[in-house]
């Protein structure tokens, strides 16, 4: 067990996809740190993690160290209690409960992907890492925290008219997601009569639609589509800003596409 102070239960299945290597490396950073910093699990996690009848020799050694790095709570009276209640105010199953009542409890929050069955429960933290941070990198000496808003432009996408696609090429270049995206500069194929939404030279273009979070950088004023948003640097250097999108689309590609655009408006 951890020596540290727990600030976090684990739910069984953030374990289950830890010990397959089914977290994607971002997600598996993450939960690292938070193993690190302190977890606690709940008993029910212990029971339904081990008696896996799936398990192999070496698995079975793999998930008792994993586990025992973690701070166990048993299933006390006051998380009994809690349990009881939980049951008796929304349908939930029973190893559910118990976990959620853990985390109540101790008054940690809870790292799940499963935050359907969690997220309806009144006072309970739900954490989904495949959806975000676990940890926020805090504003050291001489920076200040900003959202992407504040240091850049972004223009996002429109729903154009097909009647007024072209081939030529003295018309601005169209592009409706990246299918025409290569390493670096995007390699139009069509053009557009009507000048609306446009990605200016330089501007970062970030793909909304599957697959998300690609991008290519703007080496002329193109045309956006549905399938894209131009992001265009104000107080930040536009390689780092670059750098910096390149290395979140791990994370973008877990979003439902309304969450996805909402971040891109007014990030949080």
């Amino acid at each position: 067990m951890s020596d540290k102070a727990a600030v976090f239960v684990l739910n069984t299945n953030i374990l289950i996809y830890y010990l397959n290597q089914q977290l994607p490396e971002l997600v598996k950073v993450q939960v690292d740190e938070a193993i690190l910093s302190g977890c606690a699990i709940s008993i029910i996690t212990r029971i339904e993690v081990l008696g896996w009848q799936g398990h192999t020799a070496q698995s079975l050694i793999a998930a008792r160290g994993l586990l025992s790095l973690c701070e166990e709570v048993s299933l006390n009276m006051a998380v009994a209690d809690c349990c009881i209640d939980l049951r008796q105010r929304y349908k939930i199953k029973l190893p559910g409960a118990v976990i959620a009542a853990t985390a109540l409890v101790s008054e940690y929050s809870l790292i799940t992907r499963n935050t359907d069955d969690f997220s309806k429960i009144e006072g309970l933290v739900c954490v989904n890492p495949f959806l975000g941070w676990i940890f926020k990198m805090s504003a050291g000496e001489g920076w200040e925290t900003m959202t992407l808003s504040d240091i850049a432009d972004i223009t996002m996408r429109q729903s154009p008219d097909s009647k007024f696609y072209t081939e030529n090429e003295r018309d601005l270049p169209f592009f409706q997601g990246c299918d025409e995206f290569t390493t670096r500069f995007p390699n139009p194929k069509l053009h557009y009569t009507q000048i609306k939404k446009v990605a200016l030279t330089g501007s970062i273009l970030f793909s909304v639609r599957a697959p998300v979070g690609r991008i290519n950088i703007a080496d002329q004023p193109y045309i956006i589509g549905r399938g894209l948003a131009a992001i265009s640097g104000t107080g930040i250097n536009r390689d780092l800003l670059e750098r910096f999108i390149d290395y979140q689309e791990p994370f973008f590609g877990q979003l439902p596409k309304v969450q996805l655009l909402r971040r891109l408006i007014q990030p949080s």
